[in-house]
């Protein structure tokens, strides 16, 4: 009888097996896809390259790709086989877009037109980022950077695939990946539910028994603090790699510090006050975990009024924990004193304030800087 033919080979792109031999077997929904975003405008920054305007991989697909803002003007065709630009955009708005196969047949298709294509390596290890193999990533985006050691993308995209061998920053790119499919008002929703949700099941909780809803408050907590220092402590982490280190720039070392090494060290403060029931340290600890959010929204901010802000608070926080600490050490063991309280209360604000103002666009945007 016939033999059944064994199994495909994963995909050079994504890693994954397909049912189709390659990504690139069944074209039609592909170029029909290709098609859509040729009649939608392309894209209308021919003379520009993204690595010389966009410093962000959201803002260059909301202004490049047609299907968003739909320029007036169109310079270019992903038809083109020769115009590898709007090939290398189509691919990035497929994978923004959440589209995995189809990204995954445009990046193979870049990289069997081009292989000395940095612009098509880069995609490549977004693509693998996204499919969660991180090895493969980290191989696309070396070859991006050999292939142009000035592409600012592949170094993002090689400190991304260095963070992501650590598992809590692999599931915060997960969430990344997720929200980035929605525009800014439809992130918002999703932000607002989930707070609705939160306050819903917490008071419910509350009302069977006050234990429930504390461990509600605490994953709550837990999952805002991951979302908000992630791309801190990742930094941290790189830190203490003496090879991946070199690729950080100075703002991304400084977060590093302030968000991953701080937060560490008011992790360990804290457990130590609560052990020993010595106020003095546990404000100290309490104090530098308030301070991590808004220095994760100082550093590597490209938005200037979004530096003065967070990075004012930041400022604030740390004389306010000062403030404290002093007073409670003078004070200990007497009862809190009435300012520190006063002082708490401001810091519990404040930080609180930080994770919905990071929300705004205007107050946080990314840098290469």
């Amino acid at each position: 009888g016939d033999e059944m033919d064994g199994p495909s080979e994963p995909c050079s792109v994504c890693g994954e097996v397909h049912e189709e031999t390659s990504c690139s077997e069944d074209t039609s929904e592909y170029d029909a896809v290709v098609a859509e975003f040729d009649n939608n405008g392309g894209f209308d920054r021919a003379s520009t390259t993204p690595k010389e305007e966009y410093k962000d991989h959201n803002y260059m697909t909301q202004d490049l790709s047609g299907g968003i803002n739909r320029p007036k003007k169109a310079y270019a065709k992903a038809q083109d086989g020769d115009n590898a630009m709007a090939a290398n955009i189509l691919a990035h708005t497929l994978r923004m877009q959440g589209k995995r196969q189809l990204n995954a047949e445009a990046v193979e298709r870049l990289l069997a037109a081009d292989p000395e294509d940095s612009f098509a390596h880069v995609n490549a290890g977004w693509t693998a980022l996204q499919a969660k193999d991180q090895p493969r990533a980290e191989q696309h985006f070396r070859e991006a950077l050999r292939l142009d050691p000035e592409s600012d993308m592949a170094r993002e995209g090689l400190l991304e695939s260095f963070r992501a061998r650590s598992w809590f920053y692999r599931a915060y790119l997960s969430y990344c990946f997720f929200m980035q499919r929605y525009t800014e008002g439809k992130q918002w929703m999703i932000f607002l539910g989930a707070f609705a949700v939160y306050q819903v099941s917490r008071k419910y909780l509350e009302s069977l028994n006050p234990v429930y809803s504390g461990v509600l408050v605490a994953v709550w907590l837990g999952l805002v603090l991951w979302v908000w220092l992630a791309p801190g402590i990742g930094n941290f982490l790189i830190l203490l790699d003496r090879s991946a280190r070199l690729a950080l720039k100075p703002a991304e070392r400084h977060q590093g510090i302030a968000v991953g090494g701080v937060f560490i060290a008011g992790a360990l403060a804290t457990i130590a006050g609560l052990v020993s029931g010595y106020y003095p340290i546990l404000l100290a600890g309490v104090g530098m975990l308030a301070t991590t959010i808004p220095a994760s929204l100082t550093f590597g901010n490209a938005s200037s009024r979004g530096r003065l802000v967070f990075g004012s608070i930041t400022v604030l926080l740390y004389m306010a924990a000062g403030i404290m600490i002093v007073l409670e050490w003078m004070h200990h063991p007497a009862p809190m004193h009435p300012l520190s309280r006063a002082l708490g209360t401001f810091a519990l604000v404040a930080t609180v304030a930080c994770t919905w103002l990071g929300n705004i666009r205007s107050l946080r945007r990314s840098s290469d800087d």
